[in-house]
């Protein structure tokens, strides 16, 4: 073999190829919608939909008439509304959620879109949710849902960097989507019928509990890495989200029997909610005796399955 070096190749300018490369990719018309999905939380507001239908059904089994535009005009205000407020909590949450794992892609953590064209989207949801609830269903209905948006993203939001309580706060707007159905219906929320729609709320109020506890302490390093008042993180040891989710599964099971027992659903329904509670509890139950990961993931997915499960009992089995 010869033992003179080859010639060392001649320098040249870079290529476009390259440059193209190295280059950042165009944010494209299809990127920005795909984050305006993800700033309205497509899944969330699929089930507040379904939950306001929930409450818009139980006001006409109680005699109130009711159109399909009524019926098409509430949901679609309602949905509006849930997704503006979905904008204003990642609006106001945008330096926690960047710093943390889970949720540092979301848009306005990762800078892709600007705050400002951010809070006129979820600004125009509002005003758009508004004026379908007033013009298709009750002022009522639309003063139910503006408060839900202004709690969730003014006292629960912030709250949640201040202490545990923020938990139950946010279960308030979280559970009254059946309770905007029902007033869009009917222009009232106290009467002897609207006992019915409380008590869904009331279901949904409890539910959220053990179903986020799960969730913070499963994310807890998450949470403490952004300094949230999360129970998980202002108690590691777990003690006070295992205690919590117990005892709000035994108020949830007499609360989802008590559709049976006020009239407004069979004994179908008794036997479903009355199973699924004790699962639920049970399961809440292990978590404090065997405490990890494990174990919060069976409390997870036990809340997935559980609320689904007794509100469409609850509707089949509507008296």
């Amino acid at each position: 073999m010869s033992s003179v070096p080859p010639p060392e190749p001649a320098a040249s300018l870079p290529s476009s190829t390259t440059t193209d490369a190295a280059a950042p990719r165009a944010y494209t018309l299809r990127d920005r919608w795909a984050d305006y999905k993800t700033l309205v939380k497509p899944s969330i507001t699929r089930m507040v939909v379904i939950t306001t239908a929930i409450g818009f059904a139980l006001a006409v089994r109680s005699g109130h008439s009711w159109t399909w535009l009524m019926l098409i005009g509430t949901l679609g205000g309602t949905a509006l509304s849930c997704m503006a407020a979905s904008v204003y909590n990642q609006a106001y949450e945008h330096r926690t959620d960047a710093m943390m794992p889970r949720t540092a892609k979301r848009p306005l953590a990762a800078k892709r879109l600007p705050m400002g064209e951010a809070l006129a989207l979820g600004t125009s949801l509002m005003l758009a949710g508004q004026a379908m609830l007033c013009m298709f269903g009750t002022p009522l209905a639309s003063g139910v849902a503006a408060f839900t948006i202004l709690s969730y993203a003014l006292i629960y939001t912030p709250l949640k960097r201040v202490s545990p309580i923020s938990l139950y706060v946010g279960a308030v707007p979280g559970a009254l989507p059946p309770v905007i159905g029902y007033a869009a219906v009917t222009g009232s929320l106290f009467t002897p019928d609207a006992a019915a729609a409380w008590i869904i709320f009331l279901i949904m109020a409890l539910w959220q509990v053990p179903h986020f506890l799960a969730i913070g302490y499963m994310y807890r390093k998450d949470y403490a890495a952004a300094d949230l008042a999360m129970h998980a993180v202002r108690d590691p040891s777990g003690r006070s989200s295992f205690r919590n989710s117990i005892l709000t599964c035994l108020v949830l099971l007499p609360a989802g029997l008590a559709p049976t027992f006020l009239g407004f659903a069979g004994w179908i329904s008794f036997s479903v909610a009355l199973l699924s509670g004790l699962v639920f509890l049970g399961l809440s139950i292990q978590w404090a005796m065997r405490p990890g990961l494990t174990s919060a993931r069976r409390v997870f997915f036990a809340s997935l399955i559980y609320l689904p499960v007794v509100l469409a009992v609850i509707m089949i089995d509507a008296r």
